[in-house]
């Protein structure tokens, strides 16, 4: 027997067990340690929307209407532009109706639910929906039908800002619900301590509206108050809340309401359209799809006058003034998702309205300016996925295709200095990814990102740091910030002004608002607020000036009084145009 022989056979096969036990046992630590409880192998998540609809539960008497806001909001890099809403079991006796019937982006639609008379009084729930890309989400909504008399209470605006040892007012308007036409009592709760509201009237019968005056002291404790205004009457019972902001003493915005169009807002624009050198404020509106004037007499505000608009009644998205002809006549450029770019031009005795270039797809927004920096103002606008040049013969529109977006829709434009190079540039807002910047070059159009991503909805062009340097400003919507594009003379640098606000933000506007000479950047956002943004010289500090109750989607700025005041302009989803005016100290 051969002994070392046959030790080194069974070392050679030691050596192969051992290898084969620790690969064996390798494989199953591993296999153990990737299904291991809570330490699952992250996966991506599926692109997709969301569907939430406001609010839940509405009251009307029968024959009355109401509306819910339908709200999408994509998620995960999701895009459509053709969301598909829809109605289910709604009542008999109710039309339910979406404006606008679909979206081509994520946003907003309004439906309204209307009573023919022969509904029964009830409670009722019923679902609706939305469907895009193969994927549906519902949401259940409740209609409260009732014979009862009652009433409902309203404040405008939702939000007031003043400044310690200053005054500011609300509109509670009380509104009878099937004739009823007993007295309410109103009173709020929340004020600051030493503070008391009063109303005037008080009480009243409905429909009615009070103002509530709310003085407060210098040496009130500043900061924001959450106010609970009651209307009783026996055994109804309503309220409705609003927000007080005391800020330091001397100086603050204020907040008045202009008027209302009668239908959710979506635009506005202040400027002398009639070539009068009078400047009035323009608003465009979702459910009816009309352009409204309002004027300032010199002690008051007009009646809203209809001048033109959807036929059909899609609403007006944006709109803007300007010599689109280059013939030194300014006329308003409404455009809307009834796919036409509408032109409204003053006669001298009325409105005539005529359309510009070819219907393609929802139209968003148009801008006037050289664009082609040759000192020949041309037309721009944004239908769908692009952006078009449309350029006055004489004779007739002439078009051309500028580029389009890879992702969401054209949104938002602006024609201005953004790389602060002495030449114009059209910076167009994307729903999908950023910020594009379009460049006339040999006589060709580019249409290019520029580096950043979301889903921007306005962009605007200013030195906002009064710095002396102008930059871009867009509104990211879903993250509730202010972007700032800077160009270092190759290439485009972002950053971002603020941490999230608490809503999503529509505009970005750069100008002196104060008056003070000192340019910030205003915006305003879904939650009926707008903000100002001012940079100090290391960092940016956020004031929130107040605002309405609904959507603040239009937002503009200029002389609207002819009294050489900046004044601010809000259109808001609640019906309702505010006017923000800086009061120094």
């Amino acid at each position: 027997m051969n002994i070392f022989k046959d030790s080194k056979i069974n070392w050679r096969y030691s050596l192969i067990v051992v290898v084969l036990g620790l690969v064996v046992g390798g494989l199953i630590w591993y296999q153990w340690w990737q299904g291991k409880p809570g330490d699952e192998a992250v996966e991506e998540k599926a692109s997709d929307f969301s569907f939430i609809a406001s609010p839940l539960i509405q009251k009307i008497a029968v024959g009355d209407t109401a509306s819910y806001d339908a709200e999408i909001t994509f998620l995960n890099n999701f895009n459509s532009t053709n969301i598909d809403l829809w109605v289910k079991g709604e009542p008999a006796g109710i039309t339910a109706t979406y404006a606008p019937d679909s979206l081509s982006h994520q946003g907003v639609s309004v439906l309204t639910v209307q009573g023919d008379g022969t509904e029964e009084p009830g409670t009722y729930t019923f679902t609706i929906g939305a469907t895009a890309e193969g994927i549906t989400h519902t949401q259940n909504v409740t209609l409260i039908i009732s014979r009862d008399p009652d009433f409902k209470i309203s404040v405008s605006p939702r939000t007031q800002a003043v400044a310690a040892g200053g005054t500011t007012f609300y509109e509670v308007t009380v509104t009878s619900i099937n004739g009823f036409s007993d007295v309410v009592t109103l009173s709020v709760s929340g004020v600051p301590d030493g503070v008391s509201g009063s109303f005037n009237p008080n009480p009243l019968v409905p429909t009615e509206t009070s103002i509530l005056t709310i003085p407060t002291s210098a040496v009130i404790l500043q900061g924001q108050y959450s106010l609970l205004i009651t209307g009783a009457s026996g055994a109804n019972l309503h309220s409705v809340e609003a927000m007080l902001n005391v800020t330091a003493p001397g100086s603050a915005w204020t907040i008045s309401r202009i008027g209302t169009t009668g239908s959710k807002n979506n635009a506005v624009r202040v400027g002398p359209a009639r070539n009068d050198g009078v400047n009035r404020v323009y608003v465009g509106t979702v459910t009816t799809g009309r352009v409204i004037e309002f004027s300032w007499d010199g002690t008051q505000w007009g009646s809203p006058i209809d001048i033109g608009g959807s036929p059909i009644g899609e609403e007006i998205h944006n709109m803007t003034i300007g010599p689109g002809r280059n013939d030194g006549i300014l006329r308003i450029y409404a455009a809307s998702t009834d796919s036409n770019l509408y032109e409204l031009t003053y006669t001298g005795s009325g409105w005539a309205q005529t359309t510009v270039g070819v219907p393609s797809a929802d139209a968003f927004h148009a801008v006037v300016g050289s664009g082609r920096n040759d000192g020949v103002n041309r037309l721009y606008a944004s239908r769908g996925t692009g952006v078009w040049e449309y350029t006055w013969t004489g004779t007739d529109w002439s078009s051309v295709f500028v580029g389009k977006v890879s992702r969401g829709v054209a949104h938002g434009m602006v024609l201005g200095d953004g790389r602060d190079d002495g030449r114009n540039h059209l910076y167009v807002a994307s729903t999908g990814n950023g910020v594009y910047e379009g460049i006339f070059t040999d006589g060709v159009w580019s249409l290019t990102r520029m580096g950043d991503s979301g889903d921007i909805r306005n962009v605007g062009v200013g030195v906002g740091r009064s710095d002396g340097i102008r930059r871009v400003y867009a509104a990211l919507l879903k993250g509730g910030r202010i972007r700032e594009l800077t160009w270092n003379g190759s290439s485009w640098k972002s950053s971002e002004l603020t941490d999230y606000v608490g809503t999503k933000l529509v505009h970005a506007y750069v100008l002196s608002g104060r008056g003070d000479g000192v340019q910030r950047v205003y915006t305003s956002g879904a939650n009926g607020n707008s903000y100002e943004f001012t940079w100090d010289g290391s960092s940016w500090t956020t004031y929130t000036l107040g605002g309405g109750v609904g959507y603040m989607y239009g937002f503009h700025f200029g002389e609207g009084r002819n009294d050489d005041v900046v004044r601010l302009y809000g259109a808001s989803f609640n019906t309702q145009v505010y006017e923000y005016t800086w009061s120094a100290p």
